[in-house]
């Protein structure tokens, strides 16, 4: 019994497996398909019965995309079973580049584009070097600057900060009152220097030291008094006050006074610096005017001393790393470069044409003796007195006579400048107007 139990469930699940795979598949109409073949699915979910299962029959490939010199173009064959799609890429056409004339730019750079595909050709950054200002900051509003590329002629336009807030105008009108003051005076009329010292008692102006020359009215003041320009001066900070230029009334005459300077030290008058154009005789002639109380001690000028000069060119002012170019003009032009470090010193010679002469390595430890040996020849002859001192730009101008600097001619002008205290420049111009300069960075 048992045995014949046995073989009526083995019978019946064969019939239960055959049912399972013979239930009448259903196909879905449509193909499925991959990348290589097609098939037809039976619809029942969870059965993976496929028939017709085979590989694509492609068609030949047609161009549907047609490639340029810029883009690749695109080609494509179809099954002719399963409606399936193949596509192939198509490179760009071959091309040789046609360069514009005219530059082309964006925001941050430029470049000469090939008409054809696009193509940079000496793709740069731009180069902002020349500006102009297109609105005037005033200490009220920010100013803009225009600046634009020396290449392509990009613009980009910066903000201007304010400037810093103007004294009151009646202090101005105040300070140009001239009341009980010492002013020296220093002009170049055409290339010769001349100075004077102009002392106010009320209204009495003597030229000079002693008695020489009485103004009884003051008059002669009026060519620098500039209560009525107010308007025309721009604050530039710590007291420095700048106009490009003044139509200036004097008298019945006009005159047009450019690079003018005005700076005050607590309302109170210490400089006036202008230059005027007076006639085809004399030219263009500057000048320059310091103020102190007379009878107390002087703001200004300062004068060069001869320990003031020692301190700036004796040879421990020259420590640590230097730069050094001197520029001089003599039976033919040499410019010399030095770089000093701690160890060594690189020197280059070169002539006017910028051809390197000659190229030396030494030790470093005699250079700051070597450039101090050398300023103080410059100066030798030189009377340091002549020197006045301008506080605002940290610069020693000489005002005496012509002079010989270190056998190199007759000298007309010299500038000492400083910065923080230290010697940046010196520059002299002989008689023929070639300027011979030494100037000096501190690495360290």
């Amino acid at each position: 019994m048992k045995r014949l139990f046995s073989i009526f469930i083995f019978l019946l699940c064969l019939f239960l497996v055959g049912c399972a795979e013979d239930h009448g598949h259903s196909f879905e109409p449509e193909w499925s398909y991959d990348g290589t073949s097609h098939w037809k699915s039976c619809r029942y979910e969870g059965c993976q019965k496929k028939v017709g299962l085979s590989l694509h029959s492609w068609s030949d490939y047609e161009e549907i995309v047609s490639p340029t010199e810029i883009n690749g173009g695109i080609s494509r064959a179809v099954c002719t079973v399963c409606g399936a799609a193949s596509e192939i890429d198509i490179p760009p056409l071959s091309h040789t580049h046609s360069i514009e004339q005219t530059v082309t730019s964006d925001t941050n750079s430029h470049w000469y584009a090939c008409s054809g595909c696009g193509y940079k050709y000496n793709e740069a950054e731009h180069v902002f070097e020349s500006f102009s200002v297109i609105k005037e900051p005033t200490d009220k509003e920010e100013g803009i600057a225009r600046y634009l590329c020396s290449v392509c002629g990009a613009s980009k336009n910066e903000v201007l900060q304010k400037l810093p807030p103007k004294m009151p105008e009646e202090s101005w009108i105040r300070a140009f009152a001239f009341e009980n003051m010492r002013i020296d005076q220093t002009f170049y009329m055409g290339s010769l220097p001349s100075s004077d010292i102009y002392l106010i008692d009320e209204d009495i102006v003597r030229v000079g030291t002693d008695d020489s020359y009485k103004y009884s009215g003051r008059a002669i003041l009026a060519e620098f008094d500039f209560s009525d320009y107010y308007d025309a001066f721009v604050h530039k900070g710590n007291g420095v006050y700048t106009a490009d230029r003044i139509d200036f009334s004097l008298d019945e005459s006009k005159y047009i006074y450019s690079d003018c300077r005005v700076v005050f030290m607590e309302d109170n008058l210490l400089e006036i610096a202008f230059s005027v154009d007076i006639g085809f005789l004399f030219g263009n002639v500057k000048q320059k005017y310091s103020f102190s109380e007379w009878g107390k001690i002087k703001l200004m000028p300062e004068r060069l001393t001869s320990e003031k000069l020692d301190s700036l060119i004796r040879a421990d002012s020259f420590t640590g790393d230097l730069a050094i170019v001197k520029e001089e003009w003599g039976d033919e032009y040499r410019k010399t470069e030095i770089t000093v470090s701690e160890d060594h010193c690189f020197t280059k010679v070169y002539d006017l044409a910028g051809k390197t002469i000659s190229t030396s390595y030494s030790s470093s430890e005699n250079v700051p003796y070597e450039i101090s040996s050398y300023l103080k020849a410059l100066f030798e002859s030189v009377d340091t007195s002549c020197f006045v001192y301008s506080p605002t730009d940290e610069t020693y101008t000489y005002i005496g006579p012509s002079v010989d600097v270190g056998g190199r001619g007759e000298v007309l002008f010299i500038d000492i400048i400083l910065s923080d205290g230290r010697l940046e420049s010196l520059s002299y111009t002989n008689e023929s107007g070639l300027v011979n300069s030494v100037c000096i960075e501190y690495e360290k």
